[in-house]
């Protein structure tokens, strides 16, 4: 049995797969940042994203609309 299917029965879905998300960091703050954000980092998952591709690209545009502001 490979594994993400011993792992969706343990989590009482069997038979349900998908495919994670990417986290992706797009503002980072903290100790070594160059700003006065006190937290780490700001990190966002394209929750709604169909592919892995899309997923990236919502991220990219993400990351590139905050970089503007």
């Amino acid at each position: 049995m490979p594994l993400y299917e011993h792992i969706a029965e343990l989590n009482g879905t069997p038979g349900k797969f998908s495919m994670p998300l990417p986290m992706m960091n797009i503002i980072n703050g903290g100790e070594h940042a160059d700003n006065n954000v006190d937290i780490q980092e700001f990190m966002i998952q394209p929750v709604g994203a169909k592919t892995l591709k899309d997923a990236v690209r919502i991220g990219s545009e993400v990351f590139h609309h905050w970089r503007k502001c």
